[in-house]
């Protein structure tokens, strides 16, 4: 089923909000198009992303769809994060994404699988958060 199908079934169930999220939703090519149809029918759409496909032409997408909000996915400091997603330098690429979504003016929430590698590393990660102007985590 294409997302006219769920555009209908949502009108008649009377969804309020959708989620995009698991594995990484933002490499749906036609995630843009579905956001903006919900936007359409007056449903508010969300998104949880890894931070991967965090690029500007991406955070203006969100913006042209009226994207709520984004919960980026931050599993700890520099080589814990890293380590964890095993991608060197996601860490960074995720922070830069988070600064650009600030600037933007998107809601961000920020998420954090705790386990042992990175518990230790809470604080700081709250510190490092806060200056990037995240509010929630």
């Amino acid at each position: 089923m294409g997302y006219e199908g769920f555009l209908f079934i949502f009108q008649a169930l009377l969804v309020q909000e959708v989620n995009f999220t698991g594995d990484e939703p933002l490499l749906r090519p036609d995630w843009f198009e579905f956001a903006t149809h919900l936007r359409k029918i007056g449903i508010t759409s969300k998104k949880i992303t890894n931070g991967i496909a965090l690029t500007n032409e991406v955070i203006k997408q969100t913006i042209d769809a009226d994207i709520a909000g984004i919960g980026v996915s931050l599993d700890g400091l520099e080589e814990s994060h890293d380590h964890i997603r095993d991608s060197p330098g996601l860490f960074r690429h995720v922070t830069m994404g988070i600064e650009n979504l600030s600037k933007a003016k998107i809601p961000i929430t920020v998420l954090t699988t705790v386990n042992t590698l990175n518990i230790s590393e809470l604080p700081s990660i709250y510190e490092h958060l806060l200056s990037l102007g995240v509010k929630r985590w």
